[in-house]
């Protein structure tokens, strides 16, 4: 009996209240933009694609692993841009500031070189996708949102009809050393 692989990656998740004002936000999108549904908003740490289901306690080993070396820390939303870039734009995304997700998404992706994805990590949420290419999002939006992030998901992406569904599958504790304060 064969088992299918597990879609999997590690994602902070955004408070309730941030995703409720980011989702007004994109209410005002021009309708060739897809607004990413307030439930999934989230910063992907290492996207690690089909990982065999007989692996999933390696990745989760990997998780607690992470999650031992850094410690709660502030995070910040800023200016939104687009992915590729604002000519060619496909993706809207909000940047991030929190330099310990650097460390987490290193710890990571060095652990699970095998799956994860070898783009180097940009921090930035997600908030919408073009529907067809070509139209710049109609005005920069800057959100001044901050929060501790005290914890990280993995998370399972079931692509299925239409958009993907997200399963938590389990959460880690971040228990190490508090960051440094930044000067």
């Amino acid at each position: 009996m064969t088992t299918e692989p597990l879609r999997l990656f590690f994602a902070v998740p955004a408070p309730a209240a941030v995703r409720a004002d980011l989702a007004r936000a994109l209410g005002r999108l021009h309708r060739d933009w897809r607004p990413v549904q307030p439930h999934q908003m989230h910063l992907t740490l290492a996207f690690l694609g089909a990982v065999p289901a007989d692996r999933l306690a390696v990745v989760l080993a990997a998780g607690q692993q992470a999650a031992a070396r850094v410690g709660p820390f502030p995070l910040r939303l800023g200016d939104t841009d687009c992915f590729p870039n604002q000519q060619q734009p496909r993706v809207l995304y909000v940047q991030v500031a929190a330099p310990p997700l650097l460390r987490l998404a290193s710890d990571l992706q060095a652990a699970l070189a095998e799956w994860a994805d070898a783009k180097p990590f940009r921090p930035h949420l997600t908030l919408a996708r073009q529907r067809a290419a070509g139209r710049p999002p109609h005005h920069a939006m800057r959100f001044d949102h901050a929060w501790t992030v005290e914890s990280f998901d993995l998370i399972r992406s079931d692509l299925g009809h239409g958009r993907a569904e997200h399963t938590v599958l389990q959460t880690f504790r971040l228990t190490g050393p508090a960051p440094a304060p930044a000067d």
